[in-house]
């Protein structure tokens, strides 16, 4: 396994120009690049401001929080629904 070249990141020439070009394709088909796509992560951003400021400066653990953030983006794009931040 090492050595060997793999996905995007960990490649060259023309391996990485298929990844490339497969990796934009398919991100395109979910809306990126599109304007749409801005006010996703626009919401989800000020939903997650939203929480922040719930919490009155109260500690928290925001290891799965930004994981959540994602998953909303992603979850909203394909069917059009979102987690709610817990406690």
């Amino acid at each position: 396994m090492l050595g060997e070249k793999h996905g995007l990141l960990f490649n060259d020439g023309q391996g990485w120009k298929a990844q490339r070009r497969y990796a934009l394709k398919t991100l395109k088909d979910f809306g990126f690049g599109k304007k749409g796509l801005e006010s996703v992560l626009i919401e989800e951003a000020d939903r997650m401001g939203d929480y922040f400021r719930e919490l009155d400066g109260k500690p928290t653990l925001v290891l799965n929080l930004f994981n959540v953030a994602i998953l909303n983006v992603l979850w909203q794009i394909v069917a059009n629904y979102r987690y709610i931040y817990k406690r």
